[in-house]
């Protein structure tokens, strides 16, 4: 059983078969933050964020 978990959700879209309208949405939205963040702000490699 798969899970819809906005706290949890990266934007893969593996919920959307299950889900379709609620999951597209929060998918979209993730996926939107995700790409904002890579855009906006640099990720090194080794970086210990802990």
């Amino acid at each position: 059983m798969l899970v819809v978990n906005e706290e949890t959700c990266v934007g893969c879209g593996q919920c959307i078969p299950f889900c379709p309208t609620e999951a597209l949405t929060q998918v979209y939205h993730r996926a939107d933050e995700r790409e904002y963040l890579l855009d906006h702000f640099r990720f090194d490699e080794g970086v210990d964020w802990g």
